[in-house]
């Protein structure tokens, strides 16, 4: 992005290295590169706002702020009856045994929201792929409890596949870039669908960094971003206060 050689052998005081850094940012302005990584390269990051900053000055934060941390959303218009509890559950050690999760998520906030569900008991599995590049350190961590099937979404055999495993899904994880999975043809509408064909309820679950409104709200990001951006909520901030008493 800043057109840098990717191999700089000669280098190998910290310092120089940093030092090269600095000149080249030093080229653009903190908008341009911002447009740059996100729009044109497809990297996450951000200008760094003070809070005030964000609320006032920027389109994104002024739209976002009082928008809470999540939102529960009933799309059950075809009033398909209530999933009865799997029989056999443990409630005491394992309260969601039976329950079965399609996870699509990656890097922290998702994998460790359905690492939670793993060790409740459910039965996650974890979509991954061979052409989508993994946060490898972290996966010691965040796939513990879990399953794992690689397929190709792109792919019409493997769209089949994972149609099927849609079938008997009870709960999945969308942390796709927004929108990315209604491209490959697994947006809520289809899933919904496919529920209401079964005549079984499934629970959609969507993360995102930037929320669901503002310009940002397509961008790509990962957790430490969110907590930037995200946190500085009038909603955020009251949920913060109670937590803190």
């Amino acid at each position: 992005m800043l057109g840098l050689p990717q191999h700089r052998p000669d280098l190998t005081d910290p310092d120089a290295i940093k030092d090269v850094y600095r000149e080249a940012v030093k080229q653009h302005t903190a908008s341009w590169l911002d447009i740059e990584a996100n729009d044109f390269w497809r990297q996450p990051g951000t200008i760094c706002y003070t809070k005030e900053e964000f609320r006032e000055q920027v389109p994104h934060g002024r739209q976002s702020w009082k928008e809470p941390l999540y939102s529960l959303e009933d799309t059950n218009d075809n009033h398909l009856p209530p999933v009865s509890w799997p029989t056999g559950s443990d409630a005491k050690n394992r309260p969601l045994a039976g329950i079965r999760v399609l996870d699509l998520t990656r890097v922290i906030a998702g994998p460790t929201i359905s690492k939670i569900l793993a060790l409740l008991g459910a039965d996650v599995l974890r979509v991954s792929s061979q052409n989508i590049p993994e946060a490898t350190v972290l996966m010691f961590d965040t796939q513990v409890g879990k399953r794992d099937v690689d397929l190709n979404l792109k792919s019409a055999e493997d769209k089949i596949k994972f149609r099927e495993l849609l079938e008997n899904a009870d709960v999945i994880l969308d942390g796709f870039r927004p929108g990315a999975l209604k491209r490959l043809g697994f947006g809520q509408r289809m899933v919904h669908e496919i529920a209401r064909r079964r005549g079984r309820g499934v629970v959609y679950a969507r993360e995102n960094t930037y929320g669901w409104r503002g310009e940002w709200r397509d961008r790509c990001g990962y957790q430490q971003i969110s907590d930037c951006v995200r946190l500085v909520s009038e909603e955020s901030e009251r949920w913060l206060m109670r937590r803190n008493r």
